[in-house]
């Protein structure tokens, strides 16, 4: 059987859709109607529009259709680059920036209506920071004080905290991830990696009564990652929106850390919530990440299949993770499940996507059926439908 202990799940951003969960597209739209509505904070507002309409321009310029919307995670990563520019190794190459992006990150500019936002800030839940953070930049403004990246600064963190609305759900709304859970049934139970941020495994683990370990507490306390034998084993690779950063502390003979912590309340928590987001340093070093990834790659190792769901394989980082463990053992298969995987032939351009290599790599040419067994299945259906058939059609998903 195919979701069995012999296996390990990926799960990608296409295998939360069905809960409403916006991919990569269509959270950049929900993202920037959430910001305009809940943030209204200028000029954090304008600079997002400004990113935004900038991506788009240049593509067009560049022969691609802009109509076909902008990734969510290109976004933010502009947004990143923006707000450290002046620290960049390629600053002392560049002549100028455009003309808005040191426009919209001056203090005068975030001042401008200050009224109107002192009002607007003390209406929203930290109202005492948002307050502080405009008296300080009037102050800065009088004094004639640049602030060189921190509307970007503080577009980034909005954008993070507005994450946790975008990927709430319900036990409900993703119960047909069900037959997903329940295979941590069996003896050995399922490991299942995701790279998503929403905790729709763990409600439906929890309306199931099954267990599901995130491992996330036992390493909080100590720093190691521990794995029950049974239930379903989870690996948030890039962190989850209950999982938030804390002050920084140093104990007498330690280094200063930033404290990570749990809270049972996401949607209202103010502390920024501890992900990986944007394409920029998706191995990040602060905090669990890296002991994951590691954790992934061991439990990957004692499996013979990797069944990938929704996942466009555009983290290097998990591809290399993938392309060891695919190499090390020619047994070893893949099931990719998603419905947008490219049919036929990938479109010139872009040959350098890892769904192409894999097909290259990993299925016979047609002219030479008997080269070797495919080693890449690929299904092109929904998440809910690809479950129904691993389930029910056991001996072909593990063939």
């Amino acid at each position: 059987m195919a979701l069995d202990s012999d296996s390990v799940v990926l799960l990608g951003a296409g295998a939360s859709a069905e809960a409403g969960i916006p991919t990569t597209f269509a959270m950049t739209q929900r993202l920037v109607e959430s910001i305009n509505k809940r943030v209204q904070i200028e000029p954090l507002l304008s600079a997002l529009h400004f990113v935004c309409g900038a991506l788009l321009a240049y593509d067009a310029a560049s022969g691609k259709n802009p109509f076909t919307g902008l990734d969510v995670e290109r976004v933010f990563a502009a947004v990143e680059l923006l707000a450290e520019r002046n620290v960049l190794q390629v600053t002392p190459f560049v002549a100028s920036w455009h003309p808005a992006v040191d426009a919209l990150d001056t203090t005068k500019a975030r001042v401008a209506n200050f009224d109107r936002q002192l009002s607007e800030a003390l209406a929203l839940p930290d109202s005492f920071n948002r307050a502080g953070l405009l008296i300080k930049d009037l102050i800065d403004s009088e004094t004639g004080t640049n602030t060189n990246g921190k509307v970007y600064a503080e577009l980034a963190e909005a954008m993070i905290r507005e994450l946790r609305t975008l990927v709430a759900t319900t036990p409900k709304a993703s119960d047909y991830l069900r037959l997903l859970v329940e295979a941590g049934e069996q003896p050995g139970g399922l490991t299942i990696a995701t790279l998503n941020y929403d905790v729709s495994i763990e409600g439906v683990a929890d309306s199931a009564g099954m267990p599901c370990s995130t491992g996330i507490d036992e390493w909080i306390e100590n720093g190691r990652w521990r794995w029950p034998d049974e239930g379903v084993r989870l690996l948030k690779l890039h962190g989850s929106i209950d999982w938030v950063w804390g002050v920084v502390r140093q104990n007498p003979a330690m280094l200063p850390q930033r404290e990570l912590a749990v809270t049972r309340n996401p949607e209202r928590e103010q502390r920024q919530p501890a992900v990986v987001f944007g394409q920029r340093g998706k191995l990040r070093a602060e905090g669990p990440f890296l002991g994951l990834l590691a954790e992934f790659e061991t439990l990957l190792g004692r499996a013979k299949h990797l069944i990938v769901i929704g996942y466009s394989f555009r983290d290097d980082h998990v591809n290399e993770v993938i392309t060891r463990w695919v190499n090390e053992n020619d047994a070893r298969r893949i099931i990719a499940i998603d419905p947008g995987w490219p049919e036929s032939t990938f479109p010139y351009g872009i040959r350098d996507d890892f769904r192409w290599t894999l097909e290259q790599s990993l299925i016979p040419r047609s002219h030479e059926p008997e080269a070797f067994p495919p080693r890449l299945e690929i299904r092109r259906e929904d998440c809910s439908q690809a479950l129904i058939r691993l389930v029910s059609e056991p001996e072909q998903a593990a063939s």
